[in-house]
């Protein structure tokens, strides 16, 4: 392979050559702090003396037919950006007549006169963006031309770049004279290395090279190069749609790649002795899946695997949504509920459970709920959380591709039996002991919330005899609120009735001292002593709440009496009862964050 390289300053590099970027490259992404973050770098080095070179790194790039043309393979963000730099120049020399010549300096940088093979005199324009409808945004902006007000994606960020350097060109450099030396400082002291190679394969691998620390780019942009290096040029498409469905689908969920990547691995395939803990980290994925290609795959069926990272990108923004591939699932929603919008450990056993039976694949997530709630409980470390799961998704995989419901069922509940049952009997010990010392202080808030609804929708389903799985999405709408029986700020009178009040603050916070109240009865509660506070819970919907005062009496041996039994009503309100409360939920806590496998 021989590769060539020369310097270029930025009037070298659009005066010789014309660029192209290719439909399969990423879009244009810079923001705007990236393109800001450019300009102040050349100005600062612009201001230290105009003979100071200010160097921007290198470009990688493929011949790509006639008439000096090539594809850029790394380097794009930087060269486009410095394409709507010269656009932004070019517009403020035209609306200065005494700077025309700097204008005509501009236009030349940025297309140039040509023949086409058909003989037709064109404006060719020395950057030109292949891929969605960026090709034309630039061309406006090239052309002069007012721009679409709809615009998304990367045609809205090029707009936004453009916009941004002419603000920061105008506020910066305010005389003609200031504009005109930067303008000649920037073309011809701005420079670069540009790495050409007789290939496309070539230039993938020096892109590789290039970035193998690393550098500028994630595993997830090398990941796209290594597959692109598999196939044959006219391949290219097949993947590029495949590998845009991805990266959109990331994009939409606000899902950072690595992570999802991370789990990927996790939930597929098995890490080894890498650690001894059959985790990845986001610095070792790329090493990682060229080192494993024997389970990848990625060499003989690049298709293949690319398929199967799409399907786990759908499934794994589904699962950021609380969504199983049916739409809404009560379960995965009070997955969100219990570990809040940033949680995803769990998503290693989903993303390895997706081909599952809807029915068991609900049961899975259900059975995890009670495992990661007792992991919540007893402030198990992220990390040995993370291992674990690692550890079960492969033999989870496993048994989603067993193929028969009743294959599957059994295994799944052997599975339940002889992993996950022992994991809440070892944790046992320590889960009562955190529970009963369970406060707003020792856990957030939506989690105590989360408890407390979760408590709640089995009290009313075991009172109206429902075995089923009520979702709790309704006791933790906003209108809902978490009441201090014991108020937040009590009277003078009330605080009196305690030996200090460091006792009542510690009263307050204890989880026996919540419970749920409607909004409007809340707000009248407020302040108030406890035996004014019982005559409003007898109001309350929720029958947790509503019991503390008085329980309901239907009939002998219904399933009221039955849930009453697990229930306790106060006519006096102390540290005594609240421990007595506490207590109360604990025992109704172990009935439902259970593990329990499907008849």
């Amino acid at each position: 392979m021989k590769i060539e390289n020369q310097k270029l300053n930025i009037k070298e590099s659009f005066k010789n050559f014309y660029y192209v970027v290719p439909a399969y490259q990423r879009d244009y992404v810079w923001t705007l702090k990236n393109v800001e973050q450019l300009l102040n770098d050349i100005k600062d080095e612009f201001q230290n003396g105009s003979d100071s070179e200010y160097f921007i790194g290198s470009t990688v790039v493929n011949k790509s037919g006639d008439n000096n043309t090539y594809e850029i393979i790394d380097g794009q963000q930087r060269l486009t950006t410095l394409f709507l730099c010269l656009c932004a120049f070019r517009n403020l020399f035209d609306a200065e007549s005494s700077l025309q010549e700097l204008f005509l300096n501009a236009k030349g940088l940025l297309s140039a006169d040509d023949i086409d093979k058909k003989g037709i005199p064109i404006t060719k324009p020395r950057l030109a963006l292949q891929y969605e409808d960026s090709y034309e945004t630039l061309q406006n902006l090239l052309q002069g031309r007012e721009m679409p007000i709809n615009l998304v994606g990367a045609s809205l960020r090029i707009k936004a770049a453009f916009d941004d350097v002419s603000e920061y060109l105008t506020a910066n450099f305010k005389s003609q004279d200031d504009l005109r030396k930067f303008y000649g400082y920037f073309t011809n002291m701005v420079s670069f290395i540009q790495i050409e190679t007789p290939s496309i394969n070539d230039s993938l691998k020096i892109f590789e090279t290039i970035n193998e620390r690393g550098i500028g780019l994630d595993a997830m942009d090398l990941l796209k190069n290594l597959l692109f290096r598999q196939l044959k040029r006219e391949e290219f498409n097949k993947i590029h749609g495949e590998w845009k469905t991805i990266r959109d689908s990331l994009d939409k969920g606000k899902i950072k790649p690595l992570r999802f990547l991370r789990y990927f691995i996790m939930a597929n395939y098995s890490i080894g002795d890498l650690k001894k803990a059959e985790v990845i980290y986001e610095d070792e994925i790329y090493k990682w899946i060229v080192s494993n290609d024997n389970q990848v795959g990625y060499t003989k069926q690049p298709l293949d695997f690319v398929k199967k990272l799409k399907d786990s990108a759908t499934a794994y923004t589904r699962f950021s949504k609380g969504e199983d591939s049916n739409g809404k699932s009560d379960s995965l929603q009070n997955m969100m509920s219990l570990g809040g919008a940033a949680f995803s450990l769990h998503y290693i056993i989903l993303l390895a459970a997706k081909g599952l039976n809807l029915t068991l694949f609900n049961h899975l997530v259900r059975q995890i709920e009670s495992v990661v709630f007792y992991y919540t409980v007893t402030k198990t470390s992220t990390k040995e959380l993370e291992s674990k799961f690692s550890k079960w998704a492969k033999k989870v995989k496993a048994i989603s591709e067993l193929g028969r419901y009743e294959s599957v069922k059994n295994r799944l509940n052997e599975f339940i039996v002889d992993e996950l049952e022992p994991e809440i009997r070892n944790l046992e010990n320590d889960f009562q002991v955190q529970f009963l010392n369970l406060s707003t202080k020792s856990l957030q808030g939506y989690k105590i919330k989360y408890i407390l609804s979760k408590i709640a929708a089995y009290i009313e389903a075991q009172r109206i005899g429902d075995k089923g799985n009520v979702s709790i999405q309704s006791f933790l709408k906003a209108r809902n609120e978490m009441e201090h029986i014991l108020p937040q700020k009590p009277t003078q009178e009330l605080l009196s009735t305690y030996e200090n009040q460091e006792q009542y603050y510690r009263c307050k916070f204890r989880l026996g001292n919540l419970t749920l109240l409607e909004k409007p009865i809340n707000i009248v509660a407020g302040r108030e002593f406890f035996q004014t506070k019982l005559k409003l819970y007898k109001n309350s919907k929720f029958y947790m709440t509503k019991s503390i005062a008085e329980k309901e009496q239907v009939g002998v041996n219904t399933s009221i009496t039955r849930i009453n039994q697990d229930l306790i009503s106060f006519s006096e309100w102390n540290e005594q009862s609240i421990a007595r409360r506490q207590e109360m939920l604990f025992n109704l806590a172990k009935k439902i964050w259970r593990v329990e496998t499907l008849p």
